[in-house]
């Protein structure tokens, strides 16, 4: 796992924001197949997760302004149609940029944009991950689930030799 965040931190950080943010929002569903029993994610997992963890940075004084629930339809939008809005989403975007967070956009004929640095968003999912992993990795579920991630490895059981492997 620790990997795969240090993937994303490298990509967010040299400007490869398209990779960085796949990355980052598929981690809440990490996490969440991590604690369920069975090794799945559901978006309720997702939510919770998002919401303790990530939602407490994008508040407005009208209230949340990207909550899990958006995030959510964000994820899904980013992983299977490759786009930053979802035709149910609360915005009629989410912009990710740099040097802007958190910020709506009122758009002529009154859609809404929600602005948030790449950067920053990227740090801030990975890091809420670290702490998660650090306080969660002894639970037995937890373990068991990790021992089912892609590792990267040399070779694969002696069928494969001399080239890194994923699995």
């Amino acid at each position: 796992m620790e990997a795969f965040l240090q993937q994303i931190d490298v990509a967010a950080e040299q400007g490869n924001y398209l990779l960085a943010l796949h990355g980052a929002l598929v981690v809440p569903d990490i996490i969440g197949a991590l604690e369920h029993k069975k090794g799945v994610a559901t978006q309720d997992a997702y939510v919770r997760w998002f919401d303790r963890e990530i939602g407490k940075y994008y508040v407005l004084e009208s209230g949340p302004s990207f909550d899990g629930r958006t995030a959510y339809k964000l994820r899904c939008s980013m992983v299977h149609q490759h786009r930053t809005a979802h035709p149910h989403g609360r915005y009629k975007s989410v912009v990710f940029c740099r040097q802007m967070d958190n910020i709506v956009i009122k758009a002529p004929g009154g859609d809404e944009y929600l602005a948030v640095d790449a950067l920053t968003f990227c740090q801030r999912v990975t890091s809420a991950a670290r702490r998660w992993l650090q306080e969660h990795a002894s639970a037995r579920t937890v373990r068991q689930n990790l021992g089912r991630t892609p590792q990267t490895r040399e070779g694969f059981l002696g069928l494969i030799n001399g080239v890194t492997v994923v699995f």
